[in-house]
């Protein structure tokens, strides 16, 4: 199962960590402060103690989204520019 959470918000760079520890503990129904977040040698994030739970995040100007899986998964966002010719 896959499940997306996303938010407006600014500055969204700088709340990513806070945003996935939020979602995850939610989706897990754990307190926030019991998750270890860490990233592999590819710098993917993980949760050290749910092994099988995926997450990724990603962020712009005044979004970020937060997948979450039971699967490898990951998540781009970006803002689309218009382009003059």
């Amino acid at each position: 199962m896959v499940k997306l959470f996303i938010s407006e918000m600014e500055n969204a760079k700088a709340h990513s960590k806070v945003f996935a520890e939020k979602v995850l503990s939610e989706y897990l129904s754990v307190d926030q402060d019991s998750l270890v977040m860490c990233k592999n040698e590819f710098g993917k994030p993980y949760h050290k103690n749910y092994p099988d739970i995926h997450y990724n995040i990603s962020h712009t100007k005044g979004v970020i989204v937060c997948v979450v899986s039971n699967k490898p998964i990951g998540v781009d966002i970006e803002r689309i520019k218009k382009v003059n010719h």
